[in-house]
């Protein structure tokens, strides 16, 4: 697997979409701060014969704490006709 760096910044508001997009071996992120303006955040490529599972985390290296909720979490599995 190659990998990829990214540093996004930071969020200002309290709440965050995250979007996944694949096609075969691509995988494209998006996010949002209402669900419905989509930025367009990495792309990459994983190239497995193995089964992908995605999980979720959350960090905010700079502050004393951080809680977090996951919530509204749904799957489509269709192809994306607009990525």
């Amino acid at each position: 697997m190659k990998g990829d760096d990214a540093d996004q910044g930071t969020r200002e508001t309290s709440s965050q979409y995250l979007k996944i997009a694949r096609h075969d071996t691509s995988y494209v992120f998006y996010t949002s701060n209402d669900g419905h303006e989509w930025n367009f955040e990495r792309h990459f490529s994983l190239n497995t014969d193995v089964g992908v599972q995605i999980g979720f985390t959350a960090q905010s290296p700079l502050a004393e704490s951080l809680e977090v909720t996951f919530s509204d979490i749904s799957y489509k599995g269709e192809r994306f006709k607009n990525y």
